[in-house]
């Protein structure tokens, strides 16, 4: 299933109207109906709005929408902390592409990180050396 029809899917089991949620997104009801049809993006900013209107966190509403495992691996609390950012969501497009790749993408980052501490480690014992 798209992330357009669970969008449309999760709207219907809540018993909202495509209006009431366009009115939560600052939205028409047009463009709200053409997120539900797949033909506009929702960029991070309305997913954020969305989870709101739902009460539930944006993690989980992007994993719902994406079909995203719960092995995705997140620090849910800078996650969190981040969404709470409305500048930094509001003109960034979720391409699906990316969030499949997302924990590959953290775990490679983490042995960057990892890879890089250990040549800092090596630097300062040889300073110490010296």
């Amino acid at each position: 299933m798209r992330p357009s029809e669970k969008l449309k899917k999760i709207r219907s089991e809540n018993d909202f109207t495509q209006e009431y949620l366009a009115l939560e997104l600052d939205v028409s009801q047009k463009t709200y109906s053409n997120m539900e049809n797949g033909i506009s993006k929702i960029n991070l900013l309305q997913i954020k709005k969305i989870a709101e209107v739902y009460d539930v966190r944006v993690l989980e509403l992007i994993k719902e929408l994406f079909s995203i495992d719960d092995q995705l691996v997140v620090d849910e609390e800078k996650f969190e902390e981040l969404s709470t950012n409305n500048n930094y969501f509001e003109k960034i497009e979720v391409p699906i592409d990316l969030l499949k790749n997302f924990e590959e993408r953290i775990k490679e980052q983490k042995e960057i990180i990892r890879l890089q501490e250990e040549k800092i480690k090596e630097l300062e014992a040889q300073l110490l050396v010296k």
